[in-house]
């Protein structure tokens, strides 16, 4: 009787392996090129897919990066075929379901946000996302944090981020405190170490154990009739030299790698998180020096206010903020970014924060608002405008039709001329994460702060508008005296009062 064949599907390194066995709530697998996390993520859906009533889902951001050749769906179908015979394969819905199990595997594309809400309305015992870094993350992938629910299965829901790093993504701001180095680099003595968070505002709050977590949620008010409770969460370092079979497939692999240059070898052969290409943006926050206080004698100074007045929410789960960031010009042509007020909230609290920042500042600075195109946001901004005005503060409405991009260049040429420096804060980093991204198209990330110092560099240079008069010749000659005569630059409209005598 002729011998059946023995399929073994194994991890190739020790990190796939702790991948395979994670049984934390998020377990992000990440690093350099070449570590095998395509592999990592097929071994992990084999696992689950054996497992009765699991209900799995693959994220990709396009269908045409899914359907690639070498992508994970043609990684996938022949090694499911071979693990369940009785598998069966809907190529046109990139679906797998195994009878044997009754487990069931979805393919799926999550570019629009109509493909999310279409997500939301599913339930998953476990979800993954292939090269996480390309989806937005607060936007895609926190809210389904929320879908991983599946009453039929034995075992916890679980979601997987495996990927390469990429500079200044939102996974970056989750690790950087305890799985990173100075260089961004994953520290190898930290990965698969797992800690325990509680989402606040849709940031992480951490803690070492989950005792502290649990003392924590006792502190918190309940959500919706329900006790909030802690999530655990690893990081996996991935790194090429843990993958010996592409190794020896390939002995130059490793080599070419270390042959980079030094940024881009941080990033694919280190996998650094805040490495970034030189050519890659419009600022760089080495261009600027970081100073301990503000300068004593600016010559001027504004604050510049960019709006928004949505909460966060499971429709909405990363709205712009509402920015107010102090910047002040010396004479000899320095600008110093002094401080960033920041705030997510109904409109009411936008304008309270306007108000008491204000008066915090005082009358010598300049309050500058942006004013929203249409009837409605000229009506809002001369309202608030008008109050502020009331208060004593000089008050600056900014309406631009210039893209986003343009108005941005001015402070970025100052950066890069040594112009422009900034002063230490809390808000710093997340200010050089933004300029640093930024480039003028919508891309998943904020712009607030951008917009608000390109509105800063503008208005600095714009000269205040101060009346001109001549004084009258207040002799008893019966003469007409000279008029008092109100000159407005920049071609704006020139009149004159009415003469007069002093009898």
């Amino acid at each position: 009787m002729k011998n059946e064949e023995q399929i073994v599907l194994a991890p190739a390194s020790i990190p796939q392996e702790q991948f395979l066995s994670s049984t934390s709530a998020i377990t992000l697998y990440a690093g350099a090129m070449g570590a095998g996390k395509t592999f990592a993520i097929v071994l992990n859906m084999v696992k689950f897919a054996a497992m009765q009533n699991s209900t799995i889902v693959c994220f990709r951001r396009t269908m045409g990066e899914m359907k690639a050749g070498g992508g994970i769906w043609q990684e996938a179908v022949p090694i499911f075929r071979k693990m369940f015979p009785d598998c069966k394969v809907r190529s046109n819905e990139l679906e797998i379901y195994i009878p044997s199990t009754n487990s069931f595997l979805k393919f799926q594309s999550l570019q629009h946000q109509s493909d999310v809400d279409k997500a939301l309305g599913a339930q998953y015992s476990a979800i993954f996302f292939d090269e996480a870094v390309t989806f937005p993350f607060d936007q895609f992938i926190i809210p389904l944090l929320g879908r991983l629910r599946n009453a039929k299965v034995s075992y916890m829901p679980q979601m997987f981020w495996a990927t390469n790093p990429k500079f200044d993504h939102g996974i970056y701001h989750w690790i950087k405190d305890f799985y990173l180095d100075e260089y961004g680099i994953p520290l190898k003595e930290k990965s698969n170490i797992e800690r325990w968070f509680v989402l606040q505002n849709n940031k992480p709050v951490w803690f070492d154990t989950k005792e502290d977590a649990l003392v924590y949620c006792d502190t918190l008010p309940m959500a919706g009739g329900h006790k909030i409770t802690p999530r655990s969460f690893r990081a996996i370092r991935a790194h090429v030299t843990d993958n010996e079979p592409l190794l020896r497939a390939d002995p130059n692999y490793l080599s070419n790698l270390q042959a980079l240059p030094t940024i881009r070898r941080r990033i694919y052969l280190d996998g650094s998180w805040v490495a970034k290409e030189e050519e890659a943006g419009y600022f760089k926050r080495e261009w600027c020096e970081v100073l301990p206080f503000p300068p004593d004698t600016p010559r001027k100074k504004v604050r510049v206010w960019d709006q928004s007045s949505t909460l966060p929410s499971s429709a909405v789960p990363d709205p712009d903020w509402t920015r107010g960031s102090l910047v002040s010009k010396d004479s000899n042509s320095f600008y110093t970014v002094e401080d960033i007020k920041s705030l997510r909230d109904r409109p009411h609290k936008v304008e309270e924060l306007i108000i008491a920042t204000a008066q915090e500042d005082g009358p010598s600075v300049t309050v500058v608002l942006a004013v929203d195109p249409g009837a409605a946001g000229v009506a809002y901004a001369n309202s608030m405008k008008a109050r502020l005005a009331e208060m004593g503060f000089y008050v600056k409405l900014v309406k631009t039709n210039k893209s986003k991009l343009t108005r941005f260049l001015p402070f970025s040429s100052l950066a890069e001329a040594g112009r422009v420096r900034f002063c230490r804060g809390e808000w710093l980093e997340e200010c050089f994460g933004e300029l640093e991204v930024f480039s003028g198209v919508r891309n998943g990330f904020h712009d607030d702060i951008c917009d608000t110092l390109s509105d800063a560099v503008l208005v600095l240079n714009q000269t205040k508008d101060i009346p001109l008069m001549t004084l009258p010749n207040l002799s008893m000659s019966g003469q007409p005296s000279p008029s008092f005569h109100n000159s407005y630059s920049q071609g704006r409209t020139s009149f004159t009062l009415p003469s007069f005598n002093i009898k």
